[in-house]
């Protein structure tokens, strides 16, 4: 049988005017059943996300999460040390929105630091500490059409065993 448990709490703030502030943290325990948790088993989350709006033209958002495992009893099944990577994950990032022109052009830039703690031998995009920048530019062709091209590039990377290199999607 079954006896596991699962908690998901959020909180938004607005802590100031064009300020808004989220809280989140999540629990699955290794008994928990659920198609969209099964890959989550024994892991917790929680992290913070700050929305500033600077302007009609300028957004940007920074935060911190963590991602780690529960300690589990000997014997206990390794699907999430697999799926997360770690034993923890803590990732940080900055990005900016920029409205060019409203209803058409909008460029975004990100910068995010990933630090990982006890990475698993099983290669997963999550078990490397890293340093990325991404930037998106969008364009509102038709009502219908959206056109985006998009560059990450990883300005450092602790070696493991993946690979995270530059990509670009058009």
């Amino acid at each position: 049988p079954n006896d596991g448990n699962a908690y998901l709490l959020k909180a938004q703030a607005d802590v100031a005017k064009n300020i808004q502030t989220r809280l989140t943290y999540q629990r699955v325990s290794d008994g928990f059943t659920s198609t969209s948790a099964l890959t989550q088993q024994g892991t917790q989350k929680y992290g913070v996300t700050t929305d500033i709006t600077a302007s009609q033209q300028v957004g940007i958002s920074f935060g911190y999460d963590v991602q780690e495992l529960i300690p589990r009893q000997v014997g206990t099944s390794e699907t999430s040390a697999a799926f997360i990577g770690a034993q923890r994950t803590d990732t940080a990032f900055l990005k900016s929105v920029w409205t060019i022109r409203p209803d058409k052009l909008t460029l975004a830039g990100e910068y995010r630091y990933q630090a990982v703690t006890s990475p698993s031998t099983i290669a997963t995009e999550t078990n490397s500490g890293t340093d990325l920048l991404a930037a998106r530019l969008d364009y509102q062709y038709t009502k219908q059409t959206r056109l985006f091209v998009a560059q990450q590039v990883a300005t450092q990377s602790v070696p493991s065993n993946n690979y995270i290199g530059n990509q670009t999607t058009i």
